[in-house]
């Protein structure tokens, strides 16, 4: 069952890339067949579904489905494992607000298993989903600010705590009405107190367990988007 919002003015598509001959764009509303992200190449233009992502609409306004609200997605090279053999695929890895992961093999449209990429794959693509929130952190637009805390907190992002600790000053706000009348909602702030909470909470338990957290280089080789 969905949850039932409403908004004033529609959700614009998202444009994850549109370079080096890859188009990759994210609506809110479905086709007629359901279909709610488009990924075009020189080579063929696919439509994908939830379903065929395996991901969560997030509720529903009267905008469209918020599925890509403070998302990230990105295109990179990774090894897979299948059959005893190893062999090189390039995705399209999409990431939600909560956490939830679709990556594509963008030549099939077939959804990557988790099991089948190997352990460098797998911190190849936890590399540059931290990097590609990173990359958000000085945005002019503050919902991108706000994404960048999210991601960087779930994710444990504790090489940029000290960008995120400046967050906590951001003069960014939406009116919110509530019982007692308009209220500003700091949500920048927010989601870095919360992402911040989150990055030392697990530090924490690492130190505890005597396990050395994986911390992300600041200027690494980039992806390849």
């Amino acid at each position: 069952m969905f949850s039932v919002g409403y908004a004033t003015t529609p959700f614009p598509a998202k444009v994850f890339k549109n370079d080096n001959g890859i188009f990759i764009a994210g609506f809110p509303w479905p086709d007629e067949a359901e279909n709610v992200l488009l990924i075009r190449t020189a080579r063929h233009m696919s439509l994908l579904s939830f379903d065929d992502l395996d991901l969560s609409p997030l509720g529903y306004t009267t905008a469209g489905f918020p599925w890509y609200q403070n998302s990230l997605g990105f295109t990179d090279f990774i090894q897979v494992k299948e059959g005893g053999l190893k062999r090189g695929v390039f995705v399209f890895v999409f990431r939600n607000r909560i956490g939830e992961e679709s990556i594509v093999d963008i030549r099939t449209n077939d959804l990557v298993k988790s099991t089948s990429i190997v352990e460098r794959g797998r911190y190849r693509i936890d590399h540059a989903i931290v990097l590609k929130a990173a990359s958000l952190l000085e945005s002019e637009n503050p919902r991108d600010r706000e994404t960048a805390a999210i991601h960087l907190g779930q994710i444990g992002g504790s090489e940029f705590l000290p960008e995120l600790e400046d967050l906590l000053t951001d003069n960014s706000y939406q009116t919110v009405l509530s019982d007692e009348g308009e209220e500003r909602d700091y949500f920048v702030r927010e989601a870095a107190r919360e992402s911040i909470d989150m990055i030392k909470t697990s530090l924490a338990a690492n130190q505890s367990d005597q396990v050395n957290p994986i911390t992300i280089p600041k200027n690494p080789k980039n992806h390849t988007d």
